[in-house]
């Protein structure tokens, strides 16, 4: 497999801002990307003190932007989320990877 470029990195990385990344351990991306696009999950990450606020300091066009983004992206989709730290408030981390057979 050859490496991601530059911008499939910048996107993989967006997605650690979202508060539900923990609960996809050893799942696709796919199934997160969906979650967040057609299932309300994008909500989740919504600040509550100041709605229509989401991490990064970015607006929900610009999140459904990126994930519209991965999901065009077979490539990304088809990547594993692994050991998702998403802390309220500190650290954030994930591992990516593509299982070969």
């Amino acid at each position: 497999m050859s490496n991601l470029t530059d911008d499939q990195l910048i996107l993989l990385d967006s997605l650690i801002y979202l508060n539900t990344m923990e609960e996809y351990d050893l799942e696709p991306i796919s199934e997160f990307v969906n979650e967040l696009l057609y299932e309300e999950g994008l909500a989740l990450s919504e600040d509550p003190d100041n709605l229509s606020h989401y991490p990064a300091e970015m607006i929900k066009g610009e999140w459904i932007q990126i994930l519209k983004a991965i999901e065009q992206d077979p490539r990304l989709m088809n990547l594993t989320i692994t050991e998702a730290v998403t802390r309220e408030k500190g650290m954030r981390v994930e591992t990516i990877y593509h299982e070969i057979s």
